[in-house]
């Protein structure tokens, strides 16, 4: 069986991330800013769960973008092949993203 493609959803969670880290950012940087809570935002960066339209809307405005050029960034991620499918646990999934040593 082949794996899986990530999802959009993926996609998100990882140039939300990506985003972040790249920015010398932590978490509290981003969902304070965009009004979410700690462990709300965690998870959607863990893809854990999935975003509604108006927590896109806000952490793409901390990073100083419209919610659609989060969501352009995502797709292309997705159409590059930059996105790996998710391993079993947040800390693979983690590793290997590159995000944890």
């Amino acid at each position: 069986m082949l794996p899986q493609k990530p999802s959009l959803t993926a996609a998100l969670a990882f140039v939300i991330r990506r985003r972040r880290v790249k920015k010398q950012q932590s978490a509290k940087d981003v969902y304070g800013p965009a009004g979410l809570g700690k462990s709300v935002y965690e998870r959607l960066e863990e893809n854990v769960r999935g975003f509604s339209a108006e927590q896109i809307r806000a952490i793409a405005r901390v990073h100083g973008m419209k919610a659609w050029e989060l969501m352009q960034e995502a797709e292309d991620a997705l159409d590059n092949d930059e996105v790996p499918p998710k391993p079993p646990s947040v800390a693979a999934w983690r590793k290997a993203f590159g995000f944890d040593p």
